[in-house]
């Protein structure tokens, strides 16, 4: 094995990481959908469910599971705190809000 595959690796792993980090935060703090990952009693790190998936392309992702996450965040935080965060739809009643870039 290269040391560049090596590389190439553990940059890989750490870089898509993130997502099952986010997906764990969302779960324990019981945002929907919380079946992404199944955590044991003994500690043992869970197991992400969407790792029988293909990673798509050269990014390194899953996009059901990605697309997982953002549920959990829209649900989580967006909708529950609409009144908050959405637009004063009195004052701007044709207003149209959009997540994401």
């Amino acid at each position: 094995m290269s040391i560049l595959f090596v590389r190439l690796l553990k940059y890989h792993t750490a870089y898509s990481r993130w997502i099952e980090d986010a997906l764990t935060v969302g779960q324990l703090q019981g945002r929907f959908p919380g079946n992404a990952l199944e955590f044991s009693s003994n500690g043992a790190p869970p197991v992400n469910k969407f790792d029988e998936l293909p990673l798509v392309g050269g990014w390194g992702r899953r996009p059901l599971e990605l697309a997982t996450l953002r549920l959990q965040n829209m649900v989580g935080m967006s909708i529950a705190n609409w009144k908050e965060l959405g637009p004063d739809v009195e004052a701007h009643p044709s207003v149209l809000t959009q997540l994401g870039g």
